[in-house]
Order: C-alpha cells, then sequence, then structure tokens
C-alpha cells in the first residue's frame, strides 16, 4: 500500500470557509511544514544515509478543503452503503461464495485475484465484518458531483494523517474553525477504532489484550502504525514477538507469555502464517490461521479482505449492492472493464484513441504497467503487451471529467481533487470519520 501524499484535510461545515491572503498563506504553509519535519524527525525512522528526507510523502495546505453539510451528508451516506456492501460480498465470498455460484460476479476474476486467500474460506463462519476498517477513494467530477474511484480492504493507509492533519490545522488555523457554525472532530477516531478492535475479541471480556502486527520500522507506513498503536494504547508486535501455542496467540515480555484476543493487522496478509501462505519473507505469525480457525483469535482486516481492493470489483458493484440489500448506488463509481471478461474486453480493443485507462486490477501489482489517457506511445504499447498476456490483471477505465484545480493552493498542473473516507464496521453498522484526506 502506498504512503499517502497529503495535502489540504476535509471539513465537512456548512458555511465556506475564510480564506488567507497570499502572503498569510506562504507563512502559514511554512509553519506547517516544520511541525511535519518535527514529527517526521521523531517518528520515522531514518533512512540508512541517517537522515528522513524523502522518508515520507507528506505536506498539508493551510486552506482545507471545507465540504458543505448537504454534500458531506450524501458523501456519508454513500461510503456507508459501500462499506456495508464490500464486507457482504467477503462474508460471502469466504462462507457460502452464492456471489459465485450466481455469478453476480466472475468467478474468474475474483479466484484468481492474487490477493484471494483459498485456506480463509470457511475460516471465520459468522463473522459479518471482514474488513473493520475500509479506505474509499473519490474525486470530485466537472460536473460537480463525487465519484467513487478505489477501495481498500487489506491494510488500510491514511487514517492517521487525517487525524495529525486536523490537529495541526486547529493549531494554525484556530480563526478558521471559529468562523465555522459547525465542524465535526476527527481528533477521536483512533478511540473509535479501538472500540471497533474490542468488539472482536471471542472472549467474553472488558477489557480483551490487542496488539498492533507491524512488519517494523522498514516499513513505508510505519509512522501510521506507531501513531496509531500509541493514540489506542496498544504494543506494537513483529511476527517475532508473536506465539502460537497449542492454537492460541501470546505475546512475548518480559514479564512472561500474553494470551492475545485480537490483532490489529498492518502487514500483508501473503506473509502473516508462512506455514499456511507462500512467502519469501518469514517475517509472520506460525500458526496464526489455526489459531483462527479455533477462534482463540481474531485478526483485523481479515486475511483475504484484500481481494475487495480488486479495481475491477468497481464494474459489478451496483450490481452487488442490488444482490445484497436491493438498493441503488447512491453515488457512482468510474466506469469499468473488466479485461478478463470477452466482452468487456471487446471495448477496450475498440479504444484506438487511447481514451482508456488501463491499470493492474490490485493497486499494489507493480509487475503490470499502466497507461493513462495523453501518456506516451511506447507506455500503452507496453501496457497493451502485458495486457494480451494477462487479460484478467488487468481493468480498462473511463478517466472521469474531474474538477481541474478544485483545491486550493495545490498549485500549477493540479487536476483533480482526490478524497479519501475512513469507515469503520460493525456488521451493518458503519461509522465514517466526519473529514478525510485531499489529495
Amino acid at each position: 500500500m502506498e504512503t499517502l501524499p497529503t495535502t489540504p484535510d476535509s471539513v465537512p461545515a456548512t458555511d465556506p470557509a475564510p480564506r488567507l491572503a497570499a502572503r498569510d498563506a506562504r507563512v502559514s504553509a511554512a509553519r506547517l511544514r516544520r511541525a511535519i519535519a518535527e514529527v517526521n524527525s521523531v517518528h520515522t525512522p531514518a533512512q540508512p544515509s541517517g537522515d528522513w528526507s524523502g522518508a515520507l510523502a507528506w505536506a498539508l495546505d493551510p486552506e482545507p478543503v471545507v465540504l458543505d453539510a448537504p454534500t458531506w451528508s450524501t458523501i456519508e451516506a454513500a461510503v456507508q452503503q459501500r462499506a456495508r456492501t464490500i464486507n457482504a460480498f467477503l462474508a460471502d465470498l469466504y462462507t457460502h461464495q452464492n456471489v459465485l455460484r450466481q455469478r453476480i460476479v466472475p468467478p474468474e476474476m475474483v479466484l484468481g485475484d492474487p490477493f484471494f486467500r483459498r485456506a480463509c474460506v470457511g475460516l471465520e463462519p459468522t463473522r459479518a465484518s471482514p474488513a473493520t476498517l475500509l479506505r474509499f477513494d473519490l474525486v470530485k467530477t466537472a460536473a460537480g458531483g463525487w465519484m467513487f474511484v478505489e477501495s481498500f480492504a487489506n491494510t488500510t493507509v491514511g487514517a492517521s494523517f487525517a487525524v495529525q492533519n486536523r490537529r495541526f490545522l486547529t493549531q494554525e488555523r484556530g480563526d478558521l474553525f471559529a468562523a465555522l457554525p459547525e465542524f465535526r472532530v476527527v481528533t477521536d477516531f483512533p478511540l473509535r477504532l479501538l472500540e471497533h478492535l474490542k468488539r472482536l475479541s471471542l472472549r467474553d471480556t472488558d477489557n480483551p489484550t490487542i496488539v498492533l502486527l507491524t512488519t517494523g520500522p522498514e516499513d513505508p507506513n510505519y509512522f501510521e502504525h506507531s501513531f496509531l498503536a500509541r493514540k489506542m494504547g496498544l504494543p506494537l508486535a513483529q511476527g517475532a514477538d508473536l506465539l502460537v501455542l497449542e492454537e492460541r496467540v501470546f505475546f512475548k515480555t518480559i514479564a512472561g507469555l500474553v494470551p492475545v484476543d485480537v490483532i490489529y493487522r498492518r502487514m500483508n496478509d501473503r506473509h502473516v502464517d508462512p506455514v499456511v501462505f507462500n512467502t519469501d519473507r518469514l517475517i509472520g505469525v506460525p500458526g496464526l490461521v489455526s489459531s483462527i480457525r479455533a477462534r482463540r483469535v481474531a485478526v483485523a482486516n481479515a486475511i483475504g479482505a484484500g481481494v475487495a481492493d480488486n479495481r475491477a470489483l468497481e464494474a459489478y458493484l451496483p450490481r452487488l449492492t442490488r444482490y445484497y440489500f436491493g438498493e441503488r448506488t447512491l453515488l457512482p463509481g468510474v466506469p469499468s472493464y473488466y479485461c478478463g471478461d470477452v466482452d468487456q474486453l471487446a471495448v477496450v480493443h475498440d479504444d484506438t484513441d487511447g481514451a482508456l485507462a488501463l491499470l493492474p486490477t490490485q493497486p499494489s501489482h507493480h509487475a503490470f504497467p499502466s497507461a493513462l489517457p495523453g501518456c506516451a506511445a511506447e507506455q500503452r504499447r507496453l501496457a497493451l503487451r502485458e495486457l494480451a498476456q494477462h487479460p484478467h490483471g488487468y481493468v480498462a477505465r473511463v478517466w472521469p471529467q474531474v474538477a481541474a484545480g478544485s483545491a486550493p493552493n495545490l498549485g500549477p498542473g493540479a487536476r483533480e481533487t482526490r478524497l479519501s473516507c475512513f469507515a469503520l464496521c460493525d456488521g451493518r453498522d458503519v461509522e465514517v470519520m466526519p473529514g478525510g484526506l485531499c489529495r
């Protein structure tokens, strides 16, 4: 998962925010850069060269994107609907698989996804929300509406940056927040996440033992891991810190072994259990899957949730929402064509002008080159050559007509406002962070 380059914070409010004069904006931006650099230097591990330059692409605009109440209500309801759909799909996929039997989505698209985990079918038959924390990316279209472009259910990145951004902005732009008739806070989001993690415990206790599983300081998102662990009061654990004995996970401490009830996973699930999954990195917890099967531990997000990151799923989201809930989607997704489907692939072959974006189905599948509209001819030829060999690994998209330069202070060449929203899920109850990241 990528590290998010962040720009303006997103603040749901009822009225437009007061704008800074150009000189004041420059001074404010400089102070924000210094505050971020200070946080980076403390919490981001040093590179081999001994400095932190380039370790984290994080910049904050002093002018947040302020969303009026009706706009935010629409986005919030659409995110809740999509989160319920994604979790219903994952729960079905790893239990009865009705969605495949009835060909609501092509079985080959799902079963061939690199993040589909066959070993997890039937692993947690009663779990209603395999994805506890979800992220959805939307863009503002030229028509003024919003459209979904990405979904992330594996190891969701970015929530801590949204919290930190709001903290920095409330300190730097107290005048802005004082002038707003209403705004909603996000600083309690880590505690809300903690409450959702506690509910996953399979042991009847008000105080389950929870650890955050990380790959360690070399992870580009380690800042977020340490930030969330600190705010939630959880220990950071690497694979070697956990031990499975008699199908029970234990955390190694100086005082001895402590039984673990819930693991908040920030590790790619391919590496999470080297006994079950084929991995080249021995950084996981051998025997973890057997402990989950024995209902001795719960993991968030569930192993296998990354299949919902598949971009081709976008072509079937309206159908899935109707199938599970009998509802129409509240906000559209970017028009997408799954290239593993012969009929949808024909649309790509008819695209002689290169108007479609060619993208790997999985955002993290960097082995497949992408080609956006207007890219170099050689880049598009390379993507088409790879698509011909691996059609199931590609999705074609009608790149949305975005509202150019709609975010303040993004500078020349800004093409879109991309909003990342975060949702916490517990069955059909979905809580959306009242704000997010704009880029």
